[in-house]
């Protein structure tokens, strides 16, 4: 049996990891591979050395060339980069999962067929099995929607679309503009000028450090090739690490995070033709560029020039 490659990485939640390794551990179609950051302080070692520990009893077998530790920290960035560099370091293609993203059965039937169907397609990044609209705005005939914008709890894609990704982000500005007028049909629209000021800024905290995150220059790798992600037609991952431990998700989930997996995924590979009006959606109700946002960022931008 041909394997397909899934990186598993991790950090100090051995409660989420062990979620999802009771999740994914049954299949016998996965060939896994695990990485996490380095410990701050004994704390995260002990936590650390608990998630070693659960994939040990999961995957008894797991070889221990296919487990990437670290002894020091080097942050989400980073360590994220470093993990999925690593894992591309080794095989042609695979699937990346974090610790507190779990999946279905759909989510690996869809994602694995497709990453062999879709080799071939240059012009596409990756593959998201986590789908943020709702299921009454956005048809679920076909498998896969394109979409400018990578979903990464639970996303697959090739060595050779990962060379592209680049960790700095220089040209934010730039791009951000002529992502802009790809998606917005005149400059009058108010919304354009929301989403240069959001984007922009949020690019320049992640390149001075203020936002310690790996996925926006996913964002601008994509739109700096002029490249895009297959977006799955209904949700097949279930993010549960919204919780005062995580990096980022520290809060409450917001309202667009799915709670639940979608029933009668399709699963023909169909992709339909590139509709911006779903990359609307998510400008507005995910990235959350709107008048109150730039208004923000206004305020903000006195303390980060």
């Amino acid at each position: 049996m041909t394997k397909t490659p899934v990186l598993i990485t991790f950090f100090n939640r051995p409660d989420n990891l062990s979620k999802l390794l009771i999740a994914i551990s049954p299949r016998m179609d996965l060939d896994f591979y695990f990485a996490a950051d380095g410990p701050r302080h004994s704390e995260d070692k002990q936590l650390i050395d608990q998630c070693w520990q659960l994939v040990a009893k999961y995957l008894p077998e797991h070889k221990e060339s296919k487990s990437l530790k670290r002894e020091s920290n080097l942050g989400c960035k980073f360590a994220m980069k470093g993990n999925i560099d690593w894992f591309f370091s080794q095989v042609e293609f695979g699937i990346i999962l974090e610790d507190d993203c779990i999946p279905n059965s759909d989510f690996f039937d869809v994602t694995i067929p497709a990453l062999h169907t879709f080799d071939d397609r240059k012009d596409i990044f990756g593959i998201s099995g986590s789908d943020y609209i709702k299921s009454d705005e956005s048809p679920t005939e076909i498998s896969f929607r394109l979409s400018r914008f990578p979903m990464v709890w639970g996303w697959a894609t090739w060595s050779d679309r990962w060379d592209n990704y680049k960790v700095e982000i220089p040209d934010g500005d730039e791009i951000t503009k002529i992502t802009a007028e790809r998606l917005f049909s005149n400059k009058i629209n108010p919304r354009y000028w929301f989403f240069r000021n959001v984007f922009r800024r949020r690019f320049l905290e992640v390149e001075k450090g203020i936002i310690d995150t790996w996925d926006y220059s996913l964002v601008a790798t994509l739109w700096r090739q002029d490249m895009k992600f297959l977006q799955l037609n209904g949700n097949s991952v279930v993010n549960v690490g919204f919780d005062h431990r995580a990096t980022h998700t520290t809060g409450r989930a917001p309202d667009w995070v799915p709670v639940a997996y979608s029933r009668n995924i399709a699963k023909n590979l169909d992709v339909s033709n590139y509709n911006s009006s779903n990359d609307l959606w998510l400008i507005t109700n995910v990235f959350n560029c709107t008048l109150n946002e730039v208004i923000k960022n206004l305020l903000k931008g006195i303390l980060i020039r």
